[in-house]
């Protein structure tokens, strides 16, 4: 991360496209399952349904996350981190299906261990939202 933000920060700054004027309230919208679909994918059960609809949560939150910056961002730094994101996201799923990953759950979890667990979500949404700024360098807020 520490190297995408550097590279981000050091290639030059020029405008590839102009973003929608709608891009950064869909952006807001579209972080939100990003973030939950990000942290359905890890080592240890999580009580996310997203297991349960995909193999593949993780790819599925880096195509939504490079998605919505696309949309909210049209200069050349922010278009090569974005999109090479999403490339990697759209080739993990088709990698993934081609040697036959399938869903690891069988089940939907219990609803107050998945309300619990889009708490911790929305919290680590909120906590990138807020501190954007000082991840990115770029103020949101």
């Amino acid at each position: 991360m520490v190297i995408i933000v550097y590279g981000f920060k050091v290639t030059p700054d020029y405008p590839l496209y102009t973003p929608l004027p709608w891009g950064r309230e869909i952006t807001y919208v579209l972080m939100l399952p990003a973030v939950y679909l990000f942290l359905s994918n890890t080592a240890t059960s999580v009580p996310s349904s997203a297991q349960v609809l995909t193999a593949h949560p993780l790819s599925w939150g880096c195509i939504l996350w490079s998605l919505a910056h696309l949309l909210s961002n049209g200069a050349a730094p922010g278009v090569i981190v974005f999109s090479t994101v999403l490339l990697f996201g759209v080739f993990s799923i088709a990698t993934g299906n081609k040697r036959g990953i399938k869903s690891t759950k069988d089940k939907r979890p219990q609803l107050l261990k998945e309300i619990r667990f889009l708490v911790v979500a929305a919290s680590i949404y909120l906590a990138l939202v807020w501190g954007h700024v000082y991840i990115s360098g770029i103020n949101i807020v």
